[in-house]
């Protein structure tokens, strides 16, 4: 699954403990300081002849919350999660070949109800099925 791979992939960077403050699918209330990594509506999968799926597409979001008040600290955050998934171009993820990885710049979507500011980080990416 794309979000496993990736997350297993920020781990692996550095940027995260999975299940400690590296969350997949859903942003838990708790800790204040954590990523989370969700599927946002993909695009229409790339076919060939003989291939009715060759290539996946999905879209992903990768939201970096701080503590409340912190501004700096998930932007760091975000910053370096952008500059780590560039980095995905032709590799092999969890036996899943990802073509590249195409990362928007980070930037804020607002607070939530604890005044933690969002920094967000969207991201096209090209890959082999799974």
């Amino acid at each position: 699954m794309v979000l496993d791979e990736i997350a297993s992939y920020l781990q692996s960077a550095g940027l995260g403990e999975i299940g400690q403050d590296l969350f997949v699918g859903a942003r838990p209330d708790t800790p204040d300081v954590c990523t989370t990594i969700l599927e946002r509506p993909s695009v229409q999968g790339l076919s060939t002849h003989d291939n009715l799926l060759a290539q996946e597409r999905p879209r992903l979001q990768f939201v970096c919350r701080g503590s409340a008040d912190d501004l700096v600290g998930p932007r760091h955050q975000a910053e370096a999660i952008y500059r780590s998934l560039a980095l995905i171009v032709n590799q092999t993820l969890s036996n899943t070949r990802y073509l590249i990885v195409i990362p928007s710049p980070p930037f804020p979507i607002g607070r939530d109800a604890n005044s933690r500011y969002l920094i967000c980080v969207n991201a096209e990416v090209t890959k082999n099925p799974s």
